[in-house]
């Protein structure tokens, strides 16, 4: 039957192709001035970020910092969530995609005022940005520094009886 041979599309390929378009879109997602452009693309993308392919998850940080960037940190958290769960799965607990999605997730939670959470989870990217990166890597860098951000905070913010 010739319908049933064209339902037989390569679905796994087709929806690698669409989730990498779809990243590479909305790379200015940062950019709050192209947000307007982008609303299609993040409604597209809202549903794929979490496939079942790797590519799935750099969508995921795109779709993450579109909602950072709108002050949307409730949304952002779903779906940080959401890819460090896929990125754990599907990369593996010490890859450079997985860490970073640790690190926006510390940041969206520090934002939503969540400072043990926010503070907990940089302390596992930090150590396993170091175990991979290096200390002398710009990214661990950063995150050590957010780290020790974080801690005053916290420490502050524990010894303030208000």
């Amino acid at each position: 039957c010739v319908a049933r041979s064209w339902l037989a599309l390569d679905v796994d390929g087709l929806d690698a192709r669409v989730v990498a378009a779809l990243t590479e879109r909305l790379a200015s997602a940062g950019d709050i001035r192209s947000h307007g452009a982008l609303m299609f693309d993040v409604a597209q993308a809202q549903g794929l970020h979490t496939t079942l392919h790797p590519s799935g998850v750099a969508l995921g940080l795109r779709l993450g910092r579109f909602h950072t960037a709108r002050g949307a940190y409730g949304a952002a958290r779903l779906v940080e969530e959401r890819c460090l769960a896929a990125a754990e799965r599907l990369l593996g607990d010490e890859h450079p995609d997985t860490l970073t999605s640790m690190n926006n997730l510390a940041y969206t939670l520090r934002k939503l005022g969540q400072r043990e959470s926010a503070a907990q989870t940089m302390r596992l990217a930090v150590e396993g940005r170091i175990k991979v990166l290096g200390m002398g890597h710009k990214h661990t860098a950063s995150s050590v520094q957010a780290l020790e951000a974080m801690q005053t905070a916290l420490a502050s913010s524990l010894s303030d009886p208000y």
